[in-house]
Parts: C-alpha cells; structure tokens; sequence
C-alpha cells in the first residue's frame, strides 16, 4: 500500500510543473487570440461596442493572469531544477542511453 503522506517521485514533480506550464502557455495564447478578435471587431463594427470594449478588458486581464501564470511556472521549473539538479526527473526515450 502506498504512503499518502509520501512525496511524489522527482518524475511526478516535473510531469507536473511541465504540465502547468504549458496550460498557462496555452490558455495565454488562446486569450491573446480573443482579444486580438475583440480588437478587430471593435475597428469593423460599429454596433454593440460597449460589449467588444467589455471583451477588450476582460481578455486584457486573462492574458495578463496567463503571463503570470507561466512566470510562476517557469520560477518553480527553475527552483525545482536548483534543488534537484537540472536533469532531475526527465525521461528519456529507451533507445537513448
């Protein structure tokens, strides 16, 4: 039986600090794309401004929380990596040994 309480393996850990930094990646790129829509929108309609500027503002904030996120992700990678060496918890394929 497993130890609850035990810390994950030194793989577990980069699988996990990898995992988010490509979701911060990720959604940041996603939230750019919506407000580089909203840009667009509000410079070809005329209509309904006042909800592209809402759109504006509020991709404006994701996209900002998303930089964020992959600068904290990016520290954690790099004291993880300080801690445990820099190869600590990478796999390498099975023919490249």
């Amino acid at each position: 039986m497993t130890n609850p309480t035990a810390k994950p393996s030194l793989i577990q850990q980069r699988m996990t600090l990898t995992r988010t930094r490509n979701f911060a990646v990720f959604i940041t790129a996603v939230m750019a794309f919506q407000f580089l829509t909203n840009i667009l929108q509000l410079v070809w309609e005329t209509d309904r401004v006042s909800w592209h500027w809402f759109g504006v503002v509020v991709f404006t904030l994701l996209t900002a929380a998303g930089v964020v996120t992959i600068v904290k992700a990016i520290r954690a990678i790099r004291s993880f990596e300080a801690e445990n060496g820099r190869d600590a918890g990478r796999q390498r394929p099975v023919g490249d040994r």
